[in-house]
């Protein structure tokens, strides 16, 4: 399971809990978090476990994923409070589990 909390460019947010151990984040229908906005890619960034943490993966989306701020290059583990910046949301990681 993981807990999102999702800020928009004006500071509004909601959060969001997804069970499962992998989260699709983009336009996509198929998307687990639908982000529909420009700057966004239909295939944005990818969220999965491995063992006991999470990872997280750009999927060569046109504007990118940051991780609190870093380029994603690579693969990337997640830790509780970090921030992840898809187009004009803030994605910040409330829990893991």
């Amino acid at each position: 399971m993981i807990e999102i909390e999702i800020i928009d460019r004006v500071g509004e947010s909601c959060s969001q809990r997804f069970e499962g151990d992998e989260l699709l984040i983009g336009r996509a229908s198929e998307a687990d978090l639908i982000l529909e906005k420009a700057g966004i890619s239909k295939r944005h960034a990818r969220i999965w476990r491995s063992g006991d943490r999470f990872l997280i993966a750009d999927l060569e989306s046109t504007n990118g994923t940051f991780l609190n701020s870093k380029r994603l290059r690579s693969v990337a583990a997640l830790a509780p409070c970090d921030r992840v910046y898809v187009g004009e949301f803030i994605l910040r990681i409330r829990s893991l589990g």
